[in-house]
């Protein structure tokens, strides 16, 4: 047997579209399949024999194996017998929201559902989805509202201001005067989030840690929000101007309310000034005399100070 009449015998053994018509060899052009087109240009009235004929699917269809048939004996033969599936959808699992006539599952392709989301939920209107053969389109969901009044915080002015946001959308600030974020911008973006709160942002001015010397602080950080308090205590033999051995400074609006300072400690006695720990002899006017003869220098000034007083007649 030759090779030719093997091949016609393999396609007998397949399935056929026809009956075979012994009186032509050509083929007319082959009949449409459910949920596939012909592949390539078919305008001619017949199709000499070994023309082969290629299917494609439609868009909402699936394809199981290829579609092929050969013009043999003016007869078209199936050489490749794949399936079209028309394709189904599922329910669709919408959370925070309702679907109106839910029932009669899975749904054909073509076929549509309205559904409607919960309170502080977006869509807030009747919404249509339709089932294809990549599932439901546009994808059905219920996203949680933001409310603009949430965006706001303090010093900051915001930027093209909707009524209503959902899960992912943004709202641009800038902030106020010499305002920044803690990033050190004077601008920034706040994102709605799944939870109906915005992401955390702030607008404030910052004060620089100063530099210290002859003491310490009691604790550094690089920066310091407005209404925070630094505090610092001096060496030993050093106090501050106001004659503290520790002191505190609160940042305003960007700056420090009095520089952390540490000074020697010294005392000023009859126009002259003494350093820490010196002692002197007090002396009073005539007719007086001091409660005490000695005063030392502290940093709060002379212990005991000072003080005349007359003196007693015998």
């Amino acid at each position: 047997m030759s090779a030719s009449g093997v091949y016609i015998l393999v396609i007998l053994a397949m399935s056929c579209c026809a009956a075979p018509n012994p009186e032509k060899d050509h083929c007319e052009k082959p009949e449409q399949i459910k949920g596939a087109q012909l592949q390539g240009e078919w305008h001619d009235k017949t199709y000499p024999p070994g023309k082969v004929a290629n299917f494609v699917f439609l868009p909402e269809y699936t394809q199981d194996g290829p579609i092929k048939m050969a013009c043999i004996e003016g007869t078209w033969w199936h050489i490749a017998k794949g399936q079209c599936k028309g394709t189904k959808c599922d329910r669709p699992d919408i959370k925070h929201g309702f679907i109106n006539r839910d029932y009669y599952y899975p749904k054909e392709v073509g076929r549509y559902l309205d559904y409607y989301c919960d309170i502080n939920y977006q869509p807030r209107e009747w919404t249509r989805i339709y089932c294809t053969n990549a599932g439901w389109k546009p994808e059905p969901k219920c996203s949680r509202e933001c409310s603009y009044r949430d965006a706001y915080f303090e010093n900051a002015q915001f930027k093209d201001l909707k009524s209503v946001y959902v899960e992912g959308d943004k709202v641009q600030f800038t902030c106020m005067g010499n305002y920044q974020t803690p990033d050190g911008i004077n601008y920034g973006e706040r994102t709605c989030l799944p939870n109906g709160k915005f992401t955390p942002a702030k607008c404030s001015v910052t004060c620089m840690a100063p530099q210290l010397q002859n003491g310490k602080f009691n604790q550094i950080k690089n920066e310091y929000e407005i209404g925070e308090f630094l505090q610092y205590e001096c060496n030993k033999g050093y106090m501050t101007e106001k004659r503290h051995l520790s002191g505190k400074s609160q940042c305003r609006d960007g700056r420090w309310s009095e520089a952390p300072h540490c000074i020697p400690i010294t005392c000023e006695y009859n126009r002259q000034s003494f350093n820490n720990g010196d002692i002197i002899k007090y002396r009073c006017p005539n007719g007086q005399k001091p409660r005490s003869d000695i005063g030392q220098c502290y940093y709060y000034g002379w212990g005991p100070p000072l003080v005349c007083q007359e003196q007693s007649s015998v």
